[in-house]
């Protein structure tokens, strides 16, 4: 399944990828305009982290970023030097089922949702009796 540069961020994408039929995920990208920023790694690591939401191994190459081969685990099994040419080898497997993440994403971002919204009702309320109290004084 093909994921083109930025489209690695996002998890709805390499969902798709997987629903049909991919098992194994590639990510081509152009990192030029990232510089020799911090940038460059942060975007390896929100490439990995669709790694492990599809349990797929990740093949990255890009042009002057961080080329890498990335498990099904998140773990970037071996990587290349940040903006120079060269070449990867490594061994990849495929996947051969769903991840829970990938059949349950809906119930999990329902669940997440509702805690969140339970903390920031919390604090909400927390802040207010705290204003309360020293409005009172």
């Amino acid at each position: 399944g093909m994921l083109i540069c930025y489209e690695g961020i996002f998890p709805w994408l390499a969902q798709r990828r997987v629903t049909e039929g991919a098992n194994l995920l590639i990510d081509i990208s152009n990192d030029t305009w990232f510089a020799q920023t911090s940038a460059l790694r942060q975007h390896l690591y929100l490439t990995a982290l669709r790694a492990v939401e599809q349990q797929s191994w990740i093949l990255r190459a890009t042009n002057s970023g961080i080329s890498a081969v990335i498990d099904s685990h998140g773990r970037i099994v071996c990587q290349g030097p940040i903006a120079k040419a060269g070449s990867l080898i490594a061994h990849a497997n495929t996947q051969t089922k769903y991840s829970f993440f990938h059949e349950h994403w809906l119930a999990e971002l329902i669940i997440f949702g509702l805690l969140f919204l339970s903390l920031l009702g919390y604090l909400l309320k927390q802040y207010h009796n705290m204003k309360t109290k020293k409005d009172q004084t």
